[in-house]
């Protein structure tokens, strides 16, 4: 259990549906009632440190947006997202639509291509699915799922040629029909860092 939920939070008769964890320690939850709840400023970890801080600036900005442009819903809007190196951060709403975030004047937190692949799908009108993940550790890494109706589509790089290619073949072999097991061994392969900090490791797979 995470420590931080507030206690008539975890008396409340739901599921989560989606967890996401930031490299600095922070973790945001969806659950099933469409509600959501992260590390909030005043919550603080065992080490001593702050909400804000284990958010990231940008994910900050992106509840005061959504507060701004949807009154109504705020920050329960926020469908599904994942934190990626640095300050990058990749959100989708729910109405299906998606944003790529990183902080202004850190265009060093993510790698071009990947910024060059969000904007193709998205203009051609596919929505982010929840098997995306980006890499804490790598800017390059990472692994994106897109979906349109019934068609799904991935976009990745697993930071070598030899498991990128490993990779595809995967996909290609079983398409949309992956299993658990295997989506579990591509998550290892995208997060999985070199010192093998098994904590990070099963953070990024979650």
């Amino acid at each position: 259990m995470i420590p931080w939920l507030r206690q008539p939070d975890i008396l409340t008769p739901r599921t989560v549906e989606v967890v996401s964890f930031t490299p600095t320690n922070g973790w945001f939850i969806r659950f099933s009632n469409k509600t959501v709840q992260w590390a909030t400023e005043d919550a603080i970890d065992t080490k001593g440190t702050l909400g804000m801080h284990r958010m990231g600036p940008c994910f900050h900005a992106l509840v005061h947006s959504v507060r701004q442009q949807n009154p109504q819903r705020q920050e329960h809007c926020i469908d599904f997202l994942t934190f990626g190196y640095g300050t990058a951060l990749l959100v989708r709403y729910e109405n299906g639509n998606f944003d790529f975030f990183r902080a202004e004047g850190k265009a060093e937190d993510c790698d071009e291509e990947i910024v060059r692949v969000i904007e193709d799908m998205k203009a051609e009108q596919w929505s982010l699915g929840e098997k995306s993940r980006l890499c804490w550790w790598n800017k390059g890494r990472y692994i994106l799922e897109f979906v349109k109706g019934e068609q799904i589509r991935y976009r990745f790089n697993m930071g070598d040629k030899e498991t990128t290619e490993l990779v595809t073949s995967i996909i290609k072999r079983e398409g949309s029909d992956l299993q658990a097991e295997q989506w579990s061994r591509i998550m290892h392969w995208v997060c999985d860092h070199p010192d093998k900090n098994e904590t990070n490791l099963l953070r990024c797979v979650c």
